[in-house]
């Protein structure tokens, strides 16, 4: 390939770089502001509309309405994970697993090597990047065969996977909640942990199981890790007063279908007034804002950076 040809051709392809940086960016802020109108402004909106009620005795006139209601959370059973020998009497009760694994971070450097003929055409020899690789606790799988560099190998899947139960009726006085509200019950405590909970483990497990504080560790030394080593943890949920609005049916509170896209099924731990629990969804949700509007802005200006640079060059 000529030399100018080549050079056309990169710049093409860092223009075309450049562009789909802008168009991610403003499709990015594009999409937050479109979710932000649809969905969140309706639901804080409706938020704002709950009737506060008792929760001793569900008045049929509210069937259908948003409402909120503050109380102690009841439902509490015996909640167990048999295959480390745990029971707790509790709302919620999960396993957290972390396994030690390889992951791959920034290119660190790259090289490449060529030669060029008599008539200007280049045959690359070789071709290498170099990636910086550590050694972490991650509770998800990181699929080392999608690493660029060979030589850091993760097992393919985890031998304990996490876990999660609830119990079957979460009640708040004369209500029942829905799943989708029992899933926002947040207040996690620590499990304890004896010899116990590894005497039901299996044989081959138990070898190279021990306990380190809170956690369970499945490896040789919890000191020096090695890959595909594992940490489990155990967390339950207590009874504890909560805050909820959510649609009256009957007895049950079940999510508020505000639009087709929107709606109001929400759970804080503690006692707080309906201005409150607007003004901290409100909260969360302005914070994810900013977030994508950061990311969004800075990939829009260094994508026109790329094509002002491209265009210069010209």
């Amino acid at each position: 390939m000529p030399r100018q040809l080549k050079r056309t051709a990169k710049k093409a392809f860092a223009w075309l770089v450049g562009f789909i940086f802008v168009i991610f960016g403003i499709g990015l802020v594009t999409g937050v502001e479109i979710y932000w109108a649809r969905v969140v402004i309706p639901e804080r909106e409706s938020l704002g509309t709950a009737v506060s009620v008792s929760p001793d005795k569900p008045e049929s006139q509210n069937n259908g309405k948003l409402i909120q209601v503050v109380g102690l959370l009841g439902g509490s059973e015996t909640l167990t994970d048999s295959e480390f020998n745990v029971a707790v009497d509790a709302l919620r009760l999960r396993r957290h697993v972390w396994m030690w694994q390889w992951e791959q971070e920034n290119v660190q450097s790259k090289s490449s090597y060529g030669v060029e003929d008599s008539h200007g055409k280049t045959t690359t020899l070789l071709n290498t990047k170099t990636y910086n690789y550590m050694e972490v606790w991650s509770e998800k799988l990181i699929n080392s065969q999608s690493f660029y560099n060979s030589g850091h190998d993760n097992p393919t899947e985890m031998k304990i996977p996490a876990r999660a139960v609830s119990a079957t009726k979460v009640s708040l006085g004369a209500f029942l909640l829905s799943p989708e509200l029992v899933e926002q019950i947040d207040n996690f405590q620590t499990v304890p942990i004896s010899d116990k909970n590894l005497s039901s483990l299996d044989s081959s497990l138990q070898m190279k199981t021990k306990l380190d504080g809170d956690e369970i560790y499945i490896g040789t030394d919890p000191k020096q890790p090695a890959i595909g080593d594992l940490k489990v943890k155990f967390e339950y949920t207590p009874a504890t007063t909560v805050s909820i609005i959510a649609r009256q049916d009957g007895n049950n509170l079940l999510p508020f279908a505000v639009t087709k896209t929107a709606s109001v099924a929400l759970l804080q731990v503690g006692s707080h007034s309906i201005q409150d629990m607007t003004h901290q969804f409100n909260s969360d949700n302005m914070k994810w804002r900013a977030v994508a509007w950061s990311m969004g802005l800075v990939a829009t200006l260094v994508g026109g950076l790329i094509m002002l640079i491209v265009r210069k060059s010209s």
